[in-house]
């Protein structure tokens, strides 16, 4: 007898968007904080507990522009 999975897997899914939108804001969130700086004692990194690479991997796969948060510096 066939299970009939449409349901379910939507709601799967809309889960799945939920928490990368939450996972996306999460590491935005870090890097103003941190005014861009991913790596460091004072990175993005350091302060969400995770890698550095792990955090640019994250960056790449939300196509996140973290130079959008840097501090313009004075000339």
């Amino acid at each position: 007898m066939p299970r009939a999975f449409g349901p379910a897997r939507s709601r799967v899914s809309t889960l799945n968007r939920v928490l990368a939108r939450q996972e996306k804001e999460i590491i935005e969130t870090a890097l103003e904080e941190c005014y861009g700086q991913v790596s460091g004692p004072s990175g993005a990194a350091a302060k969400l507990g995770l890698p550095a690479r792990t955090l640019d991997s994250k960056i790449k796969r939300f196509k996140i522009n973290k130079y959008r948060f840097t501090v313009p510096r004075a000339s």
